[in-house]
């Protein structure tokens, strides 16, 4: 069960981090392409 709540810290922290680097570097619809990238990615690493 404790893997269970280091994964979905580690799955956040790694959304935060691409969160900050989009809202840096992307301009509007890269930007929404990164946010689905990031949604995604979410998914994969909490199943």
């Amino acid at each position: 069960m404790d893997l269970l709540y280091i994964k979905i810290f580690a799955s956040g922290m790694v959304a935060l981090n691409l969160y900050f680097l989009i809202e840096k570097k992307l301009k509007d619809k890269e930007r929404l392409i990164g946010y689905f990238g990031i949604a995604a990615l979410l998914f994969v690493l909490s199943t």
